[in-house]
């Protein structure tokens, strides 16, 4: 039995109450630039659930499931490498987590276990699909791929910090489940950059409540203040570049921006997340840019 199975079936016995399930639709482009060039586009189309349960003591549980999932990617042969990518998120994308009571952000990954064992049986599969590869080079970056997914998902913090990260998890799991009212005016996000290989940076944003009835509060945060790009970083983001983007730009790394833009519309008598359009930007300046639209809504 699934900790979700085991969850629904101490509703059935007046444990647990279960909380209204709300369906979202996700629909995201990534558009990367060199020189002002377009050289990819990724656009993804997502259908997610959300699950919700509280026990006696008031301790919120929530189960994010995956439904239809369209992936269309500019230029073709980058597709064979992303349909693995795609299969990984499917393997992580059904997941419940116990949320912080003071924040509502994702707190414990409560069915663990479960991701390990989807990912192990999927890394078997993979392994016997690829066992054909002779060339070295080949085979050996496959086992170092292989290898440094298998750390993410074995270790609980890892994986946990990897979901901070994702835009559907971050937005999803945020105040208003916890705090109809009452909202912080800064905070600082958690990203982990698509143009520097995930590297993991953090900004500041500011908070207001734009509109504000009875029924409905609309957010606006912006944020630019990149506070995870000390001269470390700054180093390491030059290396990616003249290795990544040098021989395509040409120019040299000048410096690295990033802006965050996010308006979101909660109905607080419910705490439930309407609808949210996320845009964000990081460039290494004139030289190359990343740009991710991003929009939620609730479908049902």
């Amino acid at each position: 039995m699934g900790y979700w199975e085991d969850v629904q079936l101490h509703a059935e016995k007046g444990d647990v109450k279960m909380l209204e399930t709300r369906k979202y639709r996700c629909e995201q482009t990534v558009v990367t630039r060199f020189n002002e060039m377009p050289v990819s586009t990724v656009e993804t189309k997502t259908d997610y659930t959300l699950q919700g349960a509280v026990d006696m003591e008031g301790h919120q549980a929530f189960l994010l499931t995956i439904g239809e999932n369209h992936l269309s990617i500019f230029p073709e042969q980058f597709s064979s490498a992303f349909e693995m990518v795609e299969d990984l998120e499917n393997i992580k994308s059904n997941v419940a987590f116990a949320i912080d009571p003071a924040n509502g952000y994702m707190m414990r990954i409560l069915n663990h276990s479960e991701i390990v064992d989807n990912w192990n049986k999927y890394k078997k599969e993979m392994t016997t699909k690829y066992d054909f590869v002779t060339d070295s080079d080949t085979r050996k970056s496959m086992e170092e791929f292989i290898s440094i997914v298998d750390r993410g998902i074995q270790n609980h913090d890892t994986l946990l910090k990897e979901y901070e990260m994702k835009l559907p998890h971050s937005i999803l799991f945020d105040e208003y489940l916890v705090a109809p009212v009452s909202y912080s005016p800064s905070f600082d996000v958690k990203y982990s950059s698509p143009l520097f290989e995930n590297m993991p940076f953090a900004f500041r944003v500011n908070q207001k409540v734009s509109n504000e009835t009875p029924s409905l509060i609309q957010l606006s945060r912006t944020g630019t203040d990149v506070k995870g790009i000390d001269s470390i970083h700054q180093e390491a983001a030059k290396k990616i570049y003249d290795r990544k983007f040098k021989p395509f730009v040409q120019y040299d790394f000048s410096a690295y921006n990033l802006s965050y833009n996010a308006q979101m519309s909660i109905a607080p008598s419910t705490r439930c997340l309407l609808e949210a359009d996320v845009s964000i930007c990081e460039e290494v300046e004139n030289n190359a840019e990343l740009t991710i639209s991003f929009k939620m809504r609730k479908i049902k």
